[in-house]
């Protein structure tokens, strides 16, 4: 869960599913199938509903795994928002494609945006989907239109003849790099209306990007895929305790980035900060930025200053150690009483 606006803050997780694959990528069913990558999401959205109970509004974002005309019918019955990639060739009527509209489609408003650098991705279904990249300064142009969706022939006929959605549309300009250019199509239930409607859509969906950090504080700076466990039970059992401290890595770590000097207690407990001013080899103000306690935490993993910003793994191995410290400072206070 991110709260909305340029910080993007991790609030935490409200609901996590376990699915064990029993073939490889592309051998399963198809995302439309009653238990493929559409139901998947499906049931995510229902049990984020479910616990939230109406206490706030949720925009769901979902990449290519949400493209399904199904689950875009429900959420829409059921009056939940949200924004997602289209993946699908679709038609709009004989001949006419939803692709070839939106790329003919007035541009609306154009921005410049950072595009981080992306390592090459060692799982080969990954890389085609997230190719390497050198950081660069995209120039992008924006359209939008809302369009008539035909119910597909393999859709069930339950299902409604058509769908009205707002469609957003977003292409790199002027680029002569040799990685592809960025082209997003968004469904969106969001207003369209005005070019501020269109940009608030597209930050939406950059905001996707979180949940992708999110699963590498998991496996990366939990080193979750590393443990040696032998048990589906076990693994699940452990996923259970490392769910919040994984997000408490990224909470830490995205406010160091984003928000570097806000107080430490935005991501850590008093008593954290204070067994970090005690034993890390970073001296602390007496009023820690949150900046300053990701450095301290990294220290106590490993980091060194002159490796640049501290990576998940130190950053985990140095939270796992403040934890530790935490239960010795806890118990030495305990006897003292």
């Amino acid at each position: 869960m991110v709260a909305p606006g340029e910080l993007r803050r991790p609030l935490g997780v409200i609901a996590v599913q376990t699915r064990v694959r029993t073939k490889a990528r592309g051998k399963g069913p198809k995302s439309n199938g009653p238990v493929g990558e559409a139901a998947r999401w499906k049931k995510g959205v229902r049990l984020a509903e479910e616990r939230i109970e109406g206490r706030t509004a949720l925009l769901h974002v979902m990449d290519r795994e949400g493209d399904s005309y199904e689950l875009w019918a429900e959420l829409m019955a059921a009056g939940q928002r949200f924004v997602i990639s289209n993946g699908r060739k679709r038609l709009l009527s004989e001949g006419i494609v939803l692709s070839d509209v939106m790329a003919s489609a007035k541009t609306v408003v154009e921005r410049e945006v950072k595009l981080s650098r992306r390592r090459q991705e060692t799982i080969s279904f990954n890389r085609k989907r997230h190719p390497a990249r050198a950081g660069r300064i995209a120039r992008l142009a924006i359209s939008a239109q809302t369009l008539e969706i035909p119910r597909a022939t393999h859709c069930a006929k339950t299902l409604p003849d058509k769908l009205v959605i707002n469609f957003v549309h977003v292409h790199e300009i002027g680029t002569q790099e040799k990685e592809p250019p960025v082209d997003w199509l968004l469904a969106t239930t969001e207003p369209i209306a005005t070019a501020q409607d269109i940009e608030r859509v597209v930050d939406f969906y950059r905001s996707r990007w979180v949940i992708e950090e999110y699963f590498k504080s998991l496996k990366t700076g939990c080193a979750y895929e590393k443990r040696q466990l032998e048990s589906e039970h076990t693994l699940f059992n452990l996923l259970a305790i490392l769910v919040p401290v994984a997000w408490r890595l990224l909470l830490l770590r995205s406010l160091a980035r984003d928000h570097a000097d806000a107080p430490a207690t935005e991501a850590l407990t008093p008593t954290q900060i204070q067994v970090l001013a005690a034993t890390s080899h970073r001296k602390l103000s007496s009023d820690p930025t949150v900046r300053e306690a990701l450095l301290a935490v990294a220290g106590l993993g490993g980091h060194i200053k002159n490796n640049g910003e501290p990576g998940w793994a130190v950053i985990g191995r140095g939270f796992e150690e403040l934890l530790l410290l935490e239960r010795g400072w806890n118990a030495a206070k305990r006897s003292d009483q």
